[in-house]
């Protein structure tokens, strides 16, 4: 048996497999990203302001924390599986955040496929006197993901 210096061995892989392949790989890196978390409906008082939150996130992580003030004492579990604990609140009344700036505040990544969708729960404590406390629950219904420009803050 002669063997022939210019003949070239490829492998055949059928072409369904390659295609399934590259449809994987597209759509995992497509779904991989990050949103900033934008909360609606609080239904704040005008006088009231968030001095704490407990927060939950499914299928996510956190990618940053921005603007966060001095005064704050804040604790995060970014959990590997996709689930995420996010807990904080303020030292001193003066760092007690208005809605705006809670609007800024929380940038996640999306660790989940396009089926499994960040999702968020948990509650926000609002006052206006320091005195007495608001617990806000929030669902599906009190936020939204706007999807975030990597290069900049928000």
């Amino acid at each position: 048996m002669t063997i022939s210096k210019n003949k070239r061995v490829s492998p055949k892989v059928p072409v369904s497999v390659l295609s399934a392949l590259f449809f994987l790989l597209a759509t995992s890196f497509a779904w991989s990203a990050e949103y900033r978390v934008v909360f609606r409906n609080l239904d704040l008082l005008k006088s009231e302001r968030v001095v704490g939150f407990d927060l939950t996130f499914k299928t996510a992580s956190i990618s940053a924390m921005n603007r966060v003030p001095a005064g704050w004492h804040i604790e995060l579990e970014n959990d590997p599986s996709g689930i995420v604990k996010l807990k904080g609140g303020i030292i001193v009344g003066a760092a007690a955040l208005s809605e705006k700036d809670l609007q800024r505040l929380i940038k996640i990544r999306s660790t989940g496929s396009r089926a499994d969708a960040p999702d968020l729960h948990g509650d926000i404590v609002v006052t206006s006197d320091f005195a007495h406390e608001r617990h806000l629950l929030i669902d599906s219904k009190k936020y939204r993901l706007l999807k975030a420009d990597i290069h900049r803050q928000p």
